[in-house]
């Protein structure tokens, strides 16, 4: 399938298409497409779909499942996303591989990956979190203290096998 470029006022809902979506398009110009759409002021409200990149300032999904969305702000609601980055994020009840942004705040979400300078949960789910402040009820199967204990076993294996091998 080729690169779509659509408009705000072309995405319909329940289209079940997969696209590229960009605030922003380039045509016939030899500026880089990432350098133009940082500069961008829409908003984008997709719900029911199935999109593969959105590249926008504010960004509005429910019930939207999206390969990358790139956002100073976006809120993500009932979706699933493979990696959310910007400014502020916003996850609720969703599924994420990686949550990446200054500010994340997820409610009763799953993630594999949530990194953030400041991050607000309400009862969720993560293999791994790295914040400058995290609040709130997160369970996470990696803490401080089991990546400590890991990495030492980890450690102790690996110079075990080397003396075996010997």
């Amino acid at each position: 399938m080729g690169s779509s470029e659509v408009q705000p006022e072309q995405i319909s809902a329940n289209d079940g298409n997969s696209e590229d979506v960009a605030a922003h398009t380039v045509a016939d110009s030899l500026q880089d497409p990432a350098e133009d759409a940082s500069g961008v002021d829409e908003r984008f409200q997709i719900t029911n779909s199935l999109v593969r990149h959105v590249v926008a300032d504010d960004i509005d999904m429910q019930n939207t499942a999206a390969g990358v969305v790139q956002a100073e702000a976006a809120s993500l609601q009932q979706g699933l996303t493979g990696v959310a980055a910007g400014h502020e994020v916003s996850v609720s009840e969703g599924a994420t591989w990686l949550v990446l942004g200054g500010s994340v705040d997820t409610n009763y979400s799953v993630s594999q990956w949530i990194i953030g300078g400041q991050i607000e949960a309400e009862q969720v789910a993560s293999v791994v979190v790295v914040g400058g402040r995290v609040n709130g009820n997160v369970n996470t199967l990696l803490d401080t203290r089991g990546a400590a204990i890991c990495g030492l076993v980890i450690g102790l294996c690996y110079v075990l096998f080397r003396l075996i091998r010997r």
